[in-house]
């Protein structure tokens, strides 16, 4: 049994497909409602008259759709996944969240035992990705999703992890190169080695042709490189040079559960993340 973190990514697609199969849905054809587009063709620019009409089509919307032709994703959704829209979000729902894991320290990372556990975690962390893409998809707040959300999409997937289980996941945003993503820290095997798992809800943006969706890789310590087309293919990793931000729990707690980036730099979330282990129980 190996003791030390192998750096990798998954296959997107391989993932896609299962799950495809497993809901009865081909996630690829799926397209964007785009009711914000809808209501501006009718001229209808009114904040609270476009709050009732979503609220009218919200029944035949993409989510209420595939629910209703499939048990077992519509289990899955409503009982964990949300596409948060934090513009407007009311603190009662993050305390919510919150007041689960009141005990659970600001900055912490997962016990990960070996390659098992770790394919286990990806399985599970892959499955929320999936699942919120879908309901972005479906969010009439976010009408060029995935395109242009990476900030909302990064924090409503960080919400959607920790209110499963993942306390200790991270939302990042590299605010030089202007993009957002989520990082899930661990340490591995009996040496406690520092890693992460990477998760890019928006990845599909990133390049210019056949960019994967819902992107995972692991990388060992507390930092990595990530390079796509996005911004003349620069290294999406994040850096203080690149003012980074982060969100975890305990920003969510400090800010009045408000869904915003943490005040302090990113170095210091880096020398205190792995400070701190906590045991999981996934609520799935």
């Amino acid at each position: 049994m190996r003791n030390s973190i192998q750096e990798f990514s998954i296959l997107p697609i391989a993932y896609e497909k299962k799950l495809d199969i497993e809901y009865g849905i081909t996630l690829k054809n799926i397209k964007n409602r785009s009711i914000s587009e809808e209501l501006d063709k009718k001229e209808i620019f009114d904040w609270e008259k476009r709050v009732d009409i979503y609220n009218q089509i919200q029944k035949t919307s993409i989510l209420d759709l595939i629910s209703k032709k499939n048990s077992v994703i519509a289990k899955d959704i409503t009982k964990n996944i949300k596409f948060w829209n934090i513009k407007s979000l009311p603190n009662k729902n993050i305390e919510d969240i919150i007041n689960k894991y009141y005990s659970i320290p600001n900055f912490s990372s997962m016990f990960i035992q070996d390659d098992d556990d770790l394919k286990k975690h990806i399985d599970l962390i892959y499955r929320t990705l999936y699942c919120s893409y879908i309901v972005g998809l479906s969010d009439f707040t976010s009408p060029n999703y995935p395109h242009y959300c990476c900030k909302e999409a990064s924090i409503s997937t960080t919400l959607n992890l920790i209110n499963i289980g993942y306390v200790n996941a991270t939302a990042f945003y590299n605010n030089k190169k202007n993009h957002g993503y989520v990082g899930i820290p661990f340490v591995f095997g009996k040496k406690l080695e520092p890693g992460f798992i990477i998760a890019d809800p928006t990845s599909y943006q990133l390049f210019n042709k056949n960019g994967p969706k819902n992107y995972i890789f692991i990388t060992s310590n507390d930092s990595w490189d990530y390079y796509t087309d996005w911004k003349n293919r620069s290294n999406l990793n994040m850096t203080k040079k690149d003012d980074a931000k982060f969100m975890t729990i305990g920003t969510l707690l400090d800010n009045n559960y408000k869904a915003v980036y943490d005040k302090k730099d990113i170095n210091y979330y880096f020398n205190n993340v792995f400070k701190t282990q906590v045991e999981l129980y996934i609520n799935r």
